[in-house]
């Protein structure tokens, strides 16, 4: 399992939020304690509906477009492999699974691109103080989103 498929930021918290949290101190033993919203059959009949989603051979050929055109960038020494590719469709089907659809189309996989991708890409030393999803972003900019 990648077990950083997606890299998602949350921030800060608000100062006074924090200074409780600080003042709470770790709540680790507590997390045992959450009960979960849904039961485990729940999730894996979830999981298993988005791995039905269709991915049609364009919106594919999309997806490899990203990661070659990643490995192709002048910033990037190291862009999207293969196992990546493979996350970010995976992710685009999970985006088309919450959109009600059973198919992905090129804006689920735009949709999840950054969050799926951009934390694969591995910048030149010259390029280190630029955004990694920034760099991302002007990549989709560029690439032509196919019809599908």
């Amino acid at each position: 399992l990648d077990r950083f498929s997606l890299r998602t930021g949350i921030g800060y918290p608000p100062a006074e939020v924090e200074k409780a949290i600080i003042r709470g101190g770790s709540i680790r033993d507590e997390v045992r304690k959450i009960e979960p919203l849904l039961p485990k059959e729940a999730i894996m009949e979830a999981m298993a509906s988005v791995a039905a989603i269709h991915l049609g051979e364009k919106v594919a050929d999309y997806i490899f477009s990203i990661a070659a055109a990643s490995r192709q960038h002048p910033a990037v020494l190291s862009g999207i492999s293969t196992r990546g590719a493979i996350t970010l469709a995976d992710a685009a089907k999970a985006a088309a699974f919450l959109e009600g659809r059973d198919y992905v189309i090129p804006e689920d996989v735009k949709q999840v691109a950054t969050a799926a991708a951009a934390h694969r890409l591995i910048l030149r030393p010259d390029h280190e103080s630029q955004s990694r999803s920034e760099v991302l972003t002007s990549l989709l900019q560029k690439l032509p989103v196919p019809r599908a």
